[in-house]
């Protein structure tokens, strides 16, 4: 593993860390690498960690929550 590709998976696992332990939510960690919420989530799921399931009106919530702008 060349040092770019070390650098690459620091904070990677870093940031996995901090989501299991509950410092930070798997959305703050998909900002911090500059992806969306769904594009964190399932970063993070790719990682194989799982993410809860959601029901309908869960997932009406979320994506709610993520359209609303922030201030």
């Amino acid at each position: 593993m060349t040092s770019k590709h070390y650098f690459i998976r620091t904070p990677n696992a870093v940031l996995l860390r901090l989501v299991q332990q509950d410092e930070i939510s798997v959305a703050r960690a998909g900002e911090i690498l500059g992806l969306s919420r769904a594009a964190g989530i399932a970063w993070y799921s790719s990682q194989g960690y799982p993410f809860p399931n959601l029901d309908t009106q869960d997932w009406a919530d979320e994506l709610g929550n993520a359209e609303r702008p922030r201030h």
